[in-house]
C-alpha cells in the first residue's frame, strides 16, 4: 500500500484543476459590472428598434390606405383608435389606429365590414399628428383631404434623441424625416 503525501500549501500540487473561491468571486463581480454598464444602452436600443418598427408600420399603413383608395375607387380613412372599432377624436395615435372604407363619405367607420385593418401599438413611444389632423382621408385619386400637409411625430420618452417624423403631402405622397430637431418641442409639450 502506497501513501501519497498531501500538501497543505495551495498551488503546490502539480495536477490541481479548478478555480478558487476568490477567482470565482472576481469573475462574478466583473460580470455584474459589465451587465450594469450594458443594460441602459440595451434598453435604449430596444426602444429605438420598437420606434423604428412603429414608424415602418405607420408608413406601410399610409401606403396601403392610398393604394386601397385608388384600387377600390372610393374614399379610405385612417384614424387613431384604442378599441379597433371606432375613431378617437384625438391627435394621439400611440394607442393604435384603424384603416377603413368610407364609401358614404362620412369620415368614420360605420360597421365592422368597413374595417380593413386595426393596428394595436404596444410600445413605449408617443405618436402625435399635427393638432388639426385627427384622421387621414384618401380620395379615389390618391390625394388627401385637408388644406395642408400632415406631420406625424414619433416621440421616444426613454431616450434623448430627436424624434422621427412622417410627412404626408396633400397629393398623398409620404416621406420620412429622421431625427428632426423641430419635433422635440412637440414631444416635450405633450409629455405625460
Amino acid at each position: 500500500m502506497r501513501y501519497q503525501k498531501i500538501s497543505a500549501v495551495p498551488g503546490s500540487q502539480k495536477n490541481a484543476h479548478g478555480f478558487t473561491l476568490f477567482e470565482l468571486l472576481v469573475a462574478v463581480v466583473i460580470l455584474v459590472i459589465m451587465t450594469t454598464i450594458a443594460i441602459p444602452g440595451l434598453s435604449a436600443q430596444i426602444q429605438n428598434s420598437r420606434a423604428n418598427a412603429a414608424l415602418f408600420e405607420m408608413f406601410s399603413t399610409l401606403s396601403l390606405a392610398r393604394s386601397e383608395a385608388i384600387k377600390r375607387g372610393h374614399r379610405v380613412g385612417l384614424c387613431p383608435s384604442s378599441n379597433g372599432l371606432s375613431c378617437n377624436n384625438s391627435f394621439r395615435w400611440h394607442n393604435g389606429w384603424i384603416l377603413f372604407k368610407d364609401p358614404d363619405r362620412n369620415g368614420m367607420p360605420d360597421t365592422a365590414n368597413t374595417l380593413i385593418i386595426y393596428h394595436n401599438v404596444d410600445i413605449n413611444i408617443r405618436i402625435l399628428t399635427t393638432s388639426g389632423r385627427r384622421k387621414v382621408i384618401y380620395q379615389p385619386d390618391g390625394t388627401v383631404t385637408g388644406n395642408s400637409n400632415m406631420t406625424m411625430t414619433f416621440c421616444r420618452p426613454l431616450t434623448n434623441q430627436y424624434p422621427d417624423q412622417i410627412v404626408q403631402s396633400q397629393s398623398g405622397r409620404i416621406r420620412v424625416n429622421k431625427k428632426v430637431r423641430a419635433g422635440a418641442s412637440l414631444c416635450q409639450k405633450t409629455a405625460g
